[in-house]
């Protein structure tokens, strides 16, 4: 049977298996692990083997993104947050530690499609989004945040940002062309002049006191009638 299975099976069959062996795990690091698994259950069982052994017995969401090179939550976060704000200097920022590290463009890309998407799905329909996805709190904000349509090209960007890293000089400047991309989408039209405020009258001067001086020693004036008297 080739028919894919979804990642909430998977995970819950994985909760399943580890519960039975009582092995303790984190039901985000399972999620993680069965999208990994991209809809094998054969997979999947394999990288929770893998997982076992990695953790120690404990599994964890930041131990199987480790272990699979996945990008870590608070990345993706620091990215959204940098996105929503429209702050090239947080998104350029990001995308050094993210080198420094060495971590995957590609899957950091893969891994914001994947968020953007289900921040799109929360604006249309927040009740098919699980709660138990590490963002959930955030998809939710950033939902009410970000306009439905911006979503849409965003998505676009990474998925084509992703495909099109292998065309650019690095993988880092395909990213960091992918980030301004984004960025290129939001920025706002030049902001109409504004009016500027019309001059205040300017108030008479006051007239000197050597002025008024003057004025009140001239003497008045008498004007005399030239009409003859009959």
């Amino acid at each position: 049977n080739l028919k894919q299975i979804s990642v909430p099976v998977i995970a819950a069959h994985l909760a399943d298996v580890l519960n039975q062996e009582q092995i303790a795990f984190e039901e985000p690091a399972l999620n993680a692990l069965a999208q990994a698994a991209a809809g094998s259950m054969r997979d999947a069982l394999s990288l929770t083997d893998q997982a076992i052994a990695y953790s120690a017995q404990d599994i964890r969401l930041e131990t199987v993104q480790s272990m699979l090179g996945s990008i870590d939550g608070s990345h993706l976060s620091a990215l959204m947050e940098a996105l929503c704000a429209r702050d090239a200097q947080a998104l350029l920022t990001q995308a050094d530690r993210l080198h420094q590290q060495g971590l995957s463009f590609a899957q950091t890309l893969s891994d914001w499609a994947e968020l953007l998407s289900q921040v799109a799905t929360a604006q249309r329909a927040p009740g098919f989004v699980d709660p138990n996805l590490p963002h959930y709190d955030e998809i939710d904000r950033w939902a009410r945040q970000l306009p439905a349509d911006l979503l849409q090209l965003y998505y676009t960007v990474a998925i084509h940002s992703r495909h099109e890293l292998h065309l650019a000089p690095t993988e880092y400047t395909g990213f960091i062309m992918a980030c301004l991309r984004m960025l290129a989408l939001t920025d706002d039209q030049p902001a109409a002049p504004t009016a500027a405020p019309a001059p205040t009258p300017a108030a008479a001067p006051e007239p000197s006191q050597t002025a008024a001086s003057e004025a009140a020693e001239v003497p008045d004036v008498i004007v005399v009638s030239t009409e003859e008297t009959p």
